[in-house]
């Protein structure tokens, strides 16, 4: 299960229940620079193709293999201007939305969260809601994520333009804390204004971290928020660290690929 955590934050506190994030404040704990290595593989694109993507990012120190099938991937996990801006290019996205919180009415747990298969009967309900239809959501905004073997009803509200955006992106790295996977988005100094100014609007809100239209975090914002830097972390399971790879890298082929062996 990802949390969201933010690097010098005053929150001391995370709410990691089923559905619910906090914020976590990091201290003087810094991001360590680590390795990432990974072998790429795809039924649909050829290994040209993704070679030729990979190489158009030019990150530090890359090195790639191609054997067989797949490629194998080193390289340092820093995305800097010039990669993010070549990502952009190629339709890359990151955006961040208000959540919609359920009303007070809506007490049982199973009205948002459903095991092992999507409830649609639990989401026709929620979106009956007096407090919800007044919205007036599109029916895409309204999303069941899957974590472990939960299926989660997450909601957003994009009738306005996202509050930070992937133009806003300053800085990429994927390090390690206490040894352990973290993902940092940086922020340019504007982006980083537009969110103190967003979480100050939605406190006790929930808010949502899209990456390719795919929903990666969807904290809960108990307070003004005012730093540059977003720290992913959480990402313990392999398959959370496999998703965020092709997500991050491999735009607009993500969807047809696997990732393997992956470890930083």
């Amino acid at each position: 299960m990802n949390r969201f955590c933010y690097k010098n934050a005053r929150i001391l506190c995370f709410v990691v229940a089923l559905l619910c994030y906090g914020f976590h404040a990091s201290g003087q704990v810094e991001l360590k620079k680590a390795k990432l290595e990974f072998t790429v593989h795809s039924d649909s694109i050829s290994i040209d193709s993704l070679n030729n993507h990979l190489t158009s990012l030019k990150f530090a120190k890359m090195t790639i293999t191609k054997k067989n099938n797949s490629i194998h991937v080193t390289c340092n996990p820093i995305f800097e201007q010039a990669t993010i801006q070549t990502l952009i290019q190629k339709g890359f996205t990151y955006e961040i939305y208000p959540g919609v919180s359920l009303p007070s009415s809506v007490t049982s747990p199973s009205s948002w969260y459903s095991s092992h298969e999507i409830d649609t009967q639990a989401l026709r309900t929620i979106q009956e809601l007096p407090e919800i239809s007044s919205l007036n959501l599109q029916s895409d905004w309204f999303i069941w994520r899957k974590i472990d073997s939960y299926f989660y009803l997450h909601i957003i509200n994009k009738h306005n333009s996202p509050a930070v955006s992937e133009q806003n992106i300053q800085k990429i790295s994927i390090g390690l804390v206490e040894e352990k996977p973290v993902i940092e988005m940086t922020h340019s100094p504007q982006g980083q204004q537009q969110f103190h100014d967003f979480t100050k609007q939605n406190i006790n809100n929930y808010t949502a971290i899209l990456i390719q239209n795919q929903i990666v975090l969807y904290p809960y914002i108990i307070d003004v928020i005012d730093n540059q830097s977003v720290w992913i972390t959480g990402l313990l399971e392999d398959s959370e660290l496999k998703k965020m790879i092709a997500l991050l890298f491999f735009h607009p082929y993500w969807q047809h690929i696997q990732i393997e062996n992956c470890k930083i």
